[in-house]
Protein backbone atom coordinates (compact mmCIF):
# COMPACT_ATOMS: atom_id res chain seq x y z
CA UNK A 1 0.00 0.00 0.00
CA UNK A 2 1.24 3.49 -0.77
CA UNK A 3 1.94 6.01 1.99
CA UNK A 4 -1.06 7.87 3.36
CA UNK A 5 -2.25 10.80 1.32
CA UNK A 6 -5.03 13.32 1.78
CA UNK A 7 -6.54 15.63 -0.79
CA UNK A 8 -9.11 18.22 0.31
CA UNK A 9 -11.51 19.50 -2.30
CA UNK A 10 -13.78 22.40 -1.44
CA UNK A 11 -17.12 22.41 -3.22
CA UNK A 12 -18.66 25.71 -2.06
CA UNK A 13 -21.39 25.65 -4.71
CA UNK A 14 -22.98 22.72 -2.88
CA UNK A 15 -21.59 23.33 0.64
CA UNK A 16 -19.45 20.18 0.70
CA UNK A 17 -15.92 19.49 1.86
CA UNK A 18 -14.51 16.36 0.21
CA UNK A 19 -11.55 14.48 1.61
CA UNK A 20 -9.96 11.89 -0.70
CA UNK A 21 -7.86 9.52 1.39
CA UNK A 22 -5.28 7.28 -0.29
CA UNK A 23 -2.89 4.65 1.01
CA UNK A 24 -2.81 3.30 4.54
CA UNK A 25 -4.68 5.52 6.98
CA UNK A 26 -3.73 5.19 10.62
CA UNK A 27 -4.98 6.78 13.80
CA UNK A 28 -1.90 9.04 13.86
CA UNK A 29 -3.24 10.82 10.76
CA UNK A 30 -6.93 10.59 11.53
CA UNK A 31 -6.93 11.99 15.06
CA UNK A 32 -5.53 15.49 14.33
CA UNK A 33 -7.38 15.64 11.01
CA UNK A 34 -10.73 15.01 12.65
CA UNK A 35 -10.06 17.70 15.26
CA UNK A 36 -9.21 20.20 12.49
CA UNK A 37 -12.30 19.31 10.46
CA UNK A 38 -14.61 19.76 13.44
CA UNK A 39 -13.05 23.13 14.28
CA UNK A 40 -13.40 24.27 10.69
CA UNK A 41 -17.04 23.23 10.52
CA UNK A 42 -17.80 25.18 13.70
CA UNK A 43 -16.04 28.29 12.35
CA UNK A 44 -17.42 28.07 8.80
CA UNK A 45 -21.19 27.40 8.84
CA UNK A 46 -21.46 27.44 5.03
CA UNK A 47 -20.31 23.79 4.98
CA UNK A 48 -23.27 21.45 5.30
CA UNK A 49 -21.73 18.19 4.12
CA UNK A 50 -18.49 16.25 4.42
CA UNK A 51 -17.50 13.40 2.12
CA UNK A 52 -14.77 11.04 3.31
CA UNK A 53 -13.69 9.08 0.24
CA UNK A 54 -11.97 5.87 1.34
CA UNK A 55 -12.29 4.20 -2.07
CA UNK A 56 -8.49 4.27 -2.56
CA UNK A 57 -7.39 3.56 1.00
CA UNK A 58 -6.99 0.98 3.68
CA UNK A 59 -7.72 1.75 7.32
CA UNK A 60 -5.55 0.55 10.16
CA UNK A 61 -7.12 1.35 13.54
CA UNK A 62 -7.42 -0.66 16.68
CA UNK A 63 -10.94 -1.08 18.01
CA UNK A 64 -10.12 1.37 20.82
CA UNK A 65 -8.82 3.97 18.33
CA UNK A 66 -11.92 3.57 16.17
CA UNK A 67 -14.16 4.03 19.21
CA UNK A 68 -12.25 7.16 20.26
CA UNK A 69 -12.60 8.71 16.77
CA UNK A 70 -16.32 7.99 16.58
CA UNK A 71 -16.88 9.29 20.13
CA UNK A 72 -15.00 12.48 19.25
CA UNK A 73 -17.12 12.98 16.12
CA UNK A 74 -20.33 12.38 18.07
CA UNK A 75 -19.34 15.08 20.57
CA UNK A 76 -17.90 17.65 18.14
CA UNK A 77 -19.49 17.35 14.69
CA UNK A 78 -22.08 20.09 14.15
CA UNK A 79 -25.53 18.50 13.80
CA UNK A 80 -26.28 20.60 10.71
CA UNK A 81 -23.56 18.74 8.77
CA UNK A 82 -24.24 15.48 6.92
CA UNK A 83 -21.44 12.94 6.57
CA UNK A 84 -20.97 10.52 3.69
CA UNK A 85 -18.36 7.79 3.45
CA UNK A 86 -17.29 6.19 0.18
CA UNK A 87 -15.98 2.70 0.81
CA UNK A 88 -14.14 -0.08 -0.97
CA UNK A 89 -14.21 -3.75 0.06
CA UNK A 90 -11.42 -3.18 2.62
CA UNK A 91 -13.02 -0.09 4.18
CA UNK A 92 -16.66 -1.17 4.05
CA UNK A 93 -16.96 -2.41 7.63
CA UNK A 94 -15.36 0.70 9.18
CA UNK A 95 -17.41 3.07 6.99
CA UNK A 96 -20.68 1.25 7.63
CA UNK A 97 -20.09 0.95 11.37
CA UNK A 98 -19.09 4.61 11.73
CA UNK A 99 -22.20 5.64 9.78
CA UNK A 100 -24.45 3.54 11.99
CA UNK A 101 -22.95 4.85 15.24
CA UNK A 102 -23.06 8.47 14.08
CA UNK A 103 -26.65 8.12 12.84
CA UNK A 104 -27.82 6.63 16.10
CA UNK A 105 -26.33 9.65 17.89
CA UNK A 106 -28.28 12.15 15.78
CA UNK A 107 -25.71 12.90 13.06
CA UNK A 108 -26.90 12.23 9.52
CA UNK A 109 -24.33 9.79 8.13
CA UNK A 110 -24.36 7.13 5.41
CA UNK A 111 -21.85 4.91 3.60
CA UNK A 112 -21.86 4.51 -0.18
CA UNK A 113 -20.04 2.44 -2.81
CA UNK A 114 -19.37 5.50 -5.00
CA UNK A 115 -18.91 9.25 -4.82
CA UNK A 116 -21.90 10.11 -7.00
CA UNK A 117 -24.37 8.51 -4.58
CA UNK A 118 -22.54 10.08 -1.63
CA UNK A 119 -22.73 13.56 -3.15
CA UNK A 120 -26.40 13.08 -4.06
CA UNK A 121 -27.08 12.24 -0.41
CA UNK A 122 -25.12 15.24 0.88
CA UNK A 123 -27.00 17.76 -1.26
CA UNK A 124 -30.40 16.16 -0.72
CA UNK A 125 -32.76 17.94 1.64
CA UNK A 126 -34.31 14.65 2.67
CA UNK A 127 -33.34 12.80 5.80
CA UNK A 128 -33.31 9.22 4.65
CA UNK A 129 -31.75 5.96 5.66
CA UNK A 130 -30.40 3.42 3.21
CA UNK A 131 -32.02 0.04 3.74
CA UNK A 132 -29.97 -3.08 3.05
Amino acid sequence: MTPHGLERIEMPEIGVLRYNITGLETNAETEPGLVNICRRLEAEPQWTGVLFDHSQSQISYTLAEFSERVDYAIKHFPRRVKIAYVFNPQTFVVSARASKLLSSSGIQAQAFPNAKDALDYLVSTENWVRRA
